[in-house]
């Protein structure tokens, strides 16, 4: 069974040459037909060019008010290949199988390969246990449907179904008993089907002039007639050889009559006119001729609104997929590993990108501690070099004090020149800083010079301040009789006289000797040389 259609539906047949449509209404109690539009194509317009055959059908149907883009596409009885299938046995009950006997069976018999033919059917006979022993299948090429395609594109429609439009007559004699021959006319010609139970048996097509008209012109009816037998005898050759048992006529106007006459004489069999069934509604403004035209488009849309079996070539008949449940068991398994997955990758994303958030920031507050941290161990550096400059500091009066309780009477001998000075560095010993030792070496030297009356005073003297203090004494000049000329050096910068002071043997760490000696040769106290480093030393 095929799902019934409702709403606003546009019914088109389009061929090379001629465009039929109805507009109608499936309501799930009848069909209401709005507007039938029947054209003939331009010159200008080509049908092997698609587009333009497209934009020709939008544009006569906007010309008649169709606004709805919803369409079932009918093809002409020439463009599908139909054969009746038997099914060997007592028919075949599973869907899989039929859709594969089918398509074997079709395969042997068309002449166009599968690859390249869409292929649908629908059941003809079913036993007592419901199988089916034989269908109705056809085919056509998908050359044609690219086709119609294109056209429903360019037309902006959108198909909902594409059906043979033989289907749609047959659906019109759904209530007459037996093996109805059918003859409707249509824009194209006169279409005979063979129908039972709403059914396509068997189906054929002839064309006539354009514009003919069977009152007038008697040999048109006969010619139809003749058709008609033809029909009937290639019917009766097939595989299904029911008697026919009534022809009936689409129409109830003067051609309608004239063909249902002139089948009754040659046929010798019930012929009647039929018109449409009672479920269908039609505007008042169509006229009848124009009801007989697109009475096969009528039939198709009266099939759409209701649930019976219906040949689709848009939608065919598919063998059931046997590994679906496994596939959708599959699927949502890998759903469900992508969703865990994708939700570990964006919880793990959204973490990684918070970090990198939190490490660019530790990043640039490093580099702004490393900064202040540089700076930091620059005026630490600094202050320490200070600090050890200023710690070189000598106890000059000290020393002083210490060298005057030293000297000799000053009855027989007169210091005449006392001048002290600190000569020092401050480095620092190590590759890092912090982390190794500050060195502060640092030597007071002390010159003192003077008159004797006796050279022996001189000598004791020396020998006094070698004795007695931390001092390293040495001449300055040569030895002379009446003078003393001698400099001290130490390294202990401290007050002499304090108990512990540190005595100096190591000559090795001597500073060199500041040269202090006065411009002018006049004895002075220069004291004032007080921390003065050598030169080149210093901070």
């Amino acid at each position: 069974m095929s799902k019934p259609l409702s709403g606003t539906v546009v019914v088109v047949q389009v061929d090379n040459d001629r465009l039929a449509a109805i507009e109608v209404k499936l309501r799930g109690n009848g069909v209401l037909v709005e507007r039938a539009i029947c054209a003939v194509r331009p010159a200008s317009v080509q049908s092997d060019e698609p587009a333009g055959m497209g934009a020709w059908v939008k544009q006569v149907l906007a010309e008649a008010g169709v606004s709805t883009k919803r369409a079932i596409l009918a093809a002409a009885r020439g463009e599908v290949v139909l054969k009746v299938l038997e099914f060997p046995g007592t028919g075949l009950v599973d869907e899989a199988e039929r859709c594969e006997v089918v398509r074997l069976q079709m395969a042997r018999q068309l002449t166009m390969p599968m690859s390249e033919s869409v292929i649908d059917w629908i059941p003809m006979d079913r036993g007592e246990d419901g199988a089916v022993r034989s269908v109705m299948a056809g085919a056509i090429h998908t050359d044609r449907l690219d086709w119609y395609d294109s056209i429903s594109t360019a037309a902006g429609l959108k198909p909902v179904g594409m059906q043979l439009s033989s289907g749609g007559i047959a659906a019109l004699t759904a209530d007459l008993e037996g093996p109805v021959l059918v003859v409707v006319p249509s824009m194209a010609g006169i279409e005979f089907v063979v129908a039972w139970e709403g059914r396509v048996m068997f189906a054929r097509a002839i064309e006539l002039p354009e514009g003919f008209t069977a009152a007038t012109e008697p040999e048109v009816a006969e010619r139809i007639a003749v058709e008609a037998k033809r029909t009937w005898m290639s019917y009766r050759v097939s595989q299904r050889a029911e008697d026919i048992e009534v022809v009936a006529v689409i129409g109830s106007d003067g051609n309608a009559e004239a063909i249902r006459s002139a089948c009754a004489r040659l046929l010798e069999i019930e012929s009647r006119c039929v018109g449409l069934p009672d479920r269908v509604s039609v505007n008042a403004n169509l006229q009848h001729e124009q009801q007989a035209l697109v009475s096969s488009l009528i039939g198709l849309a009266v099939r759409a609104s209701t649930d019976a079996d219906r040949m689709d070539f848009l939608n065919p008949h598919e063998p059931p997929d046997a590994a679906a449940n496994r596939r959708i068991v599959a699927l949502a398994a890998i759903f469900v590993l992508i969703v865990l997955l994708g939700g570990g990758f964006l919880v793990r994303g959204e973490k990684l990108r918070s970090l990198e958030k939190v490490r660019s920031g530790l990043k640039e507050n490093e580099g702004k501690l490393a900064q202040d941290y540089l700076a930091y161990l620059g005026d630490l550096a600094r202050a320490e070099h200070l600090t050890r400059w200023d710690e070189l500091d000598a106890d000059y009066l000290g020393h002083i004090g210490w060298l005057s309780e030293r000297l000799p009477d000053p009855t027989i001998s007169l210091a005449d020149r006392i001048a002290l000075a600190v000569a020092g560095q401050v480095r620092y010993d190590g590759r890092t800083f912090p982390g190794a030792n500050w060195q502060s070496p640092a030597r007071l030297a002390v010159s003192v010079s003077g008159k004797v009356g006796d050279r022996a005073i001189a000598l004791d003297l020396r020998d006094r301040l070698l004795r007695d203090g931390p001092y390293v004494v040495a001449n300055r000049g040569p030895d002379v009789a009446d003078r003393y000329d001698f400099e001290l050096t130490t390294s202990a910068l401290a007050d002499p006289t304090a108990s512990g002071a540190p005595s100096d043997p190591d000559e090795s760490s001597r500073v060199p000797p500041v040269n202090d000696t006065p411009v002018d040769g006049t004895p002075t106290n220069e004291t004032d040389a007080a921390k003065t480093p050598a030169d080149g030393e210093g901070p």
